[in-house]
């Protein structure tokens, strides 16, 4: 696979949460990409796992211990199991700001200048500008300056 870290990128911080904890950055097959646009950062202990692709766009926040996969890598059912099963690209846009403990599943995308609370399971697309939570994610807010 391929990986991009464009210039400006920030790889772990010795003051954030789970310090000196690896960051797990792995395109796992021949076609697949994660690209870290610039200036983004990830803090210690996130993993983002790729089959086809994850983007990550400029100035974007990545807090402790976030999961990002673009694939669920087994078949649900039990006879699919040992199959590679689903995968779709994640694209988040520039300047979201992701919390810490927070998983993005397969086909998502996240809007321009969102946030995603803490804890948050991302399943479906984010609109740009708001403040999501939860598991189910629910819209709950709109950042302050996209009214």
């Amino acid at each position: 696979g391929r990986l991009v870290v464009e210039d400006g990128v920030s790889l772990g911080f010795g003051l954030a949460g789970a310090p000196g904890e690896p960051i797990l950055l792995q395109p796992r097959e021949p076609g697949a990409e994660i690209i870290l646009g610039e200036k983004c950062a990830v803090m210690n202990g996130c993993e983002l796992i790729a089959r086809t692709s994850i983007q990550v766009g400029r100035r974007t926040l990545i807090g402790p211990h976030t999961w990002i996969a673009d694939a669920d890598f087994h078949g649900l059912a039990p006879d699919l199991r040992h199959t590679p099963g689903k995968t779709s690209p994640i694209v988040i846009e520039e300047n979201v700001w992701i919390g810490a403990k927070v998983i993005v599943l397969k086909g998502v995308r996240i809007g321009k200048d969102s946030v995603v609370a803490a804890g948050c399971v991302v399943s479906k697309d984010v609109p740009p500008g708001v403040v999501v939570a939860g598991n189910p994610m629910k819209i709950i807010g709109i950042v302050e300056g996209n009214i």
